[in-house]
């Protein structure tokens, strides 16, 4: 019986010892367990984002490591949206984690990966990313930046149909542009948003931004305007209405209404005084300072600045401390204490001078952190460089070597040949003949495998034109096709051809023409043609020059000319002159040019790239108008 105690003793401390463990696991660690036993990768994916949204706030170290794990997978299974969306997680981890210039590059990456609004990228996830990048330019005290961002931000919410936040970040670009001094762009998008506020204190917030911009820029009646408006709005917000009141009682001060500056400042400095904000009520205190010693009640002015220096430390409040002195200079200076305000003078000359220095030194630490950033760019693009040298520098050397073996070898052959030339010239000779051959071979393969990449190329981009919704991209993708197809036929000539030094540019230049006006839309009327090529060959470089140049005019003719022509029609000509020259005359019934007659039309890239080919081939263009438009092209012969 004794054992059998012992041994129901021992199982319940065991018990008790799994029961602790099991209960006393990390929750993070149990998460973690859960994740890794998911057997499906994409769930596997899911989870782990969800749960890094989660410690990206609350444990970032984690969320690095876990990120490290979730993006090479996200990528390995093509899951764009995803990849994007933890891209955007670890420039969050970076910004919480103090390192502002990795989140900046970041954020910025993500932004790049998605342009424009699509499945992989939907408004909201890019409203996220431009909210991102705003705090992170806050950090980095690029103001105007953030205010930039922010902007973005408010935007793409309104896309993503949630007017509260757009409405939000709106504000907060609004915030930023008044604190950094801008105070136009501030008041202008103020006023836009308050249409669209539903929340009464950040309604209150609003017109009390308002007010501050209008105080900043000295307009202080138009400041106690949007103040009142504000201060009559009911909000439960007893620290922003303690706001709106000391800048009521500000812009009185400044209206030289001291009187009823005073008044406000007195009912405002009870308040304050119960919540203990020092800061407010030290403001307070210099306010009705200052009005007492307006108003002749120089006691009760001194007695007010008094409190005020109580309150303030030039290291806790130093902003609000060289308002003190600078009061104190002010108030001595008036009632002869020369010594005294000499002395708060050069106190808050030195204060202001150290608030200077300070703000330089951290301008001077963002700079320098920038520059580190940048020098170190710089540095892994001159050791990119460098080993890009080296290496150049190696294939140089061993192409030197090689050469240098080809000669000799070269000069050993010649002796030969000399010495056994009748039977070296046998070999040689047909050695020539199989190597000729072999030439004719490779360069036929050469110009088969580029007559098919070009095919190749003419249907991918069929298939894009087929593919796209938008007719400018269409009509773009169609011309790039016609250009392509321009090039395409001169080796289609070539490799039917068993001479490929010539083409004919009358069967090439009437098939070119032919087949851009076959690929007229079922909405356009199909124009004449009256082709008269003389039988003229010319080089393959050239003739594709010539395919391009007449490809562009057709197509711009296609394209602009015939829009209220009921009869269109297209006229080429094609003569040889003296010595190899050519002269090309291309005409339509279109209503012509929007130029003076014989001036050159401003176009968009066709007609410049037309421009440049005859440029290239050293001739010269005209255009004309009598009747019909008229480009005349003059070639030079460049079979020389």
């Amino acid at each position: 019986m004794m054992k059998m105690y012992t041994c129901l003793l021992f199982l319940c401390f065991f018990a008790i010892v799994y029961m602790g463990g099991v209960s006393s696991q990390n929750p993070t660690d149990s998460l973690l367990q859960v994740i890794e036993a998911e057997p499906d990768p994409e769930n596997r994916l899911l989870k782990r984002i969800k749960a890094l949204e989660e410690w990206v706030v609350s444990d970032p170290a984690l969320a690095e490591d876990q990120l490290a794990i979730a993006m090479p997978q996200a990528k390995k299974l093509d899951r764009i949206g995803d990849l994007n969306w933890l891209m955007g997680l670890a420039a969050e981890v970076q910004l919480n984690q103090g390192e502002s210039q990795a989140a900046d590059s970041l954020i910025k990456l993500a932004i790049q990966a998605c342009p424009d609004s699509s499945a992989n990228c939907p408004p909201d996830v890019i409203a996220h990313f431009y909210n991102l990048q705003g705090h992170i330019h806050f950090r980095l005290s690029d103001y105007v930046s953030a205010g930039k961002a922010f902007q973005q931000t408010s935007e793409w919410y309104e896309r993503s149909g949630a007017p509260e936040r757009a409405v939000a970040a709106k504000f907060n670009s609004g915030s930023i542009y008044l604190q950094t001094g801008l105070t136009g762009k501030a008041i202008k998008i103020f006023k836009e948003v308050i249409p669209e506020i539903k929340d009464s204190s950040r309604l209150v917030h609003v017109y009390n931004n308002l007010g501050t911009a209008h105080i900043s820029r000295g307009d202080m009646e138009k400041a106690l305007e949007f103040l009142l408006i504000a201060d009559n709005i009911p909000t439960e917000n007893g620290e922003l209405k303690e706001q709106v009141t000391y800048n009521i009682a500000l812009a009185h001060e400044d209206l030289g209404q001291y009187e009823r500056a005073s008044v406000i400042y007195e009912e405002l400095a009870p308040q304050l005084q119960r919540k203990q904000n020092k800061r407010m009520l030290a403001r307070t205190y210099l306010g009705l300072g200052k009005s007492y010693m307006a108003l002749n009640q120089p006691a009760q002015g001194r007695a007010f600045i008094q409190k005020a220096e109580e309150l303030l430390s030039p290291e806790e409040q130093p902003t609000e401390y060289v308002d003190l002195l600078e009061v104190k200079h002010e108030v001595n200076r008036d009632l002869g204490n020369y010594q005294t305000a000499y002395e708060a003078l050069f106190d808050m000359k030195v204060l202001r001078d150290t608030l200077e220095l300070r703000e330089q030194r951290k301008q001077f630490a963002e700079l320098q952190e920038k520059y580190e950033a940048e020098k170190k760019e710089a540095e892994n693009q001159e050791l990119k460089m460098r080993e890009e040298l080296n290496l150049a520098t190696i294939e140089k050397q061993r192409l030197g070597l090689i050469g240098s073996i080809v000669a000799i070898l070269l000069a050993l052959g010649i002796l030969v040949v000399f010495w056994r030339q009748n039977r070296i010239k046998t070999r040689y000779n047909r050695h020539l003949e199989e190597k000729n051959k072999s030439i004719d071979l490779l360069h036929r393969e050469l110009k088969h495998r580029v007559h098919n990449n070009l095919s190749f190329i003419l249907s991918m981009l069929r298939l894009q034109r087929d593919k796209a919704t938008e007719n400018e991209v269409k009509q773009k993708l169609q011309e790039n096709i016609d250009r392509v197809q321009a090039v395409s036929l001169v080796y289609n000539k070539l490799d039917a051809a068993s001479d490929d030094v010539e083409v004919d540019l009358n069967a090439y230049l009437t098939e070119l023409i032919e087949a851009l006006l076959f690929s007229v839309s079922e909405q356009q009327k199909t124009p004449e043609s009256s082709l008269d090529i003389a039988p003229v060959t010319k080089d393959p470089q050239t003739a594709m020059q010539l395919g391009i140049i007449l490809n562009e005019l057709v197509t711009n003719s296609l394209k602009y000319a015939f829009t209220s022509v009921d009869e269109p029609r297209i006229e080429v000509q094609l003569r040889e002159q003296q010595e190899g020259q050519l002269h090309i005359e291309y005409a339509d019934n279109g209503p012509g040019f929007s130029q003076p007659k014989d001036e050159s039309p401003s176009g968009g890239f066709g007609l410049s790239l037309i421009e440049s080919l005859v440029d290239t081939l050293s001739g010269q263009i005209t255009y004309s108008q009598n009747g019909r438009s008229t480009v005349s092209i003059h070639v030079l012969n460049q079979n020389d």
